[in-house]
């Protein structure tokens, strides 16, 4: 039953593809869609790399409170930062999200669409778009963990 409507909505896809134009509504909620996929491979790439890397919070032992004396920094993304900083950070931003069931089904659900429409739209000729932020973020956060590596711990 659902084929007319997936057909159509292809044919949609393809006309956009096409035509090219960054007006079309469907183009840029495209575009977002693949942009919120590449933020979160970069944040599940950095969470794997913590947990490789067994960083405090990420190495399977019972953390104290929430940070040492920084309140609830939730500024994962500040690449400047040293590594155990953000690490921290991101483990606070984690805790957060957990925090709130609703809101985490939430950001769940709109991952899981998110990745539907890209996959849906780059398979029916819509352009694959680098996102530049998320590329420079995943390799700045790579410089971070080069500079712990080679430091004395």
């Amino acid at each position: 039953r659902a084929m007319p409507a997936v057909l159509e909505y292809g044919q949609r896809l393809q006309s956009a593809a096409e035509v090219g134009s960054s007006e079309s509504e469907l183009l840029q909620e495209f575009l977002c869609c693949q942009k919120l996929v590449s933020s979160e491979a970069v944040l599940n790439a950095i969470i794997s790399i913590c947990k490789a890397l067994e960083l405090p919070g990420f190495d399977g032992k019972a953390t104290a409170g929430r940070g040492s004396g920084s309140g609830f920094d939730v500024a994962y993304h500040d690449m400047t930062a040293p590594l155990e900083v953000i690490a921290r950070r991101l483990r606070n931003h984690l805790a957060m999200i957990d925090a709130n069931e609703e809101a985490r089904e939430r950001r769940n659900a709109r991952v899981l669409q998110a990745s539907f429409i890209t996959e849906f739209g780059l398979e029916h000729g819509l352009p694959e778009v680098r996102d530049p932020t998320a590329e420079a973020m995943l390799s700045d956060f790579l410089l971070r963990v080069t500079e712990w590596g080679r430091r004395d711990r």
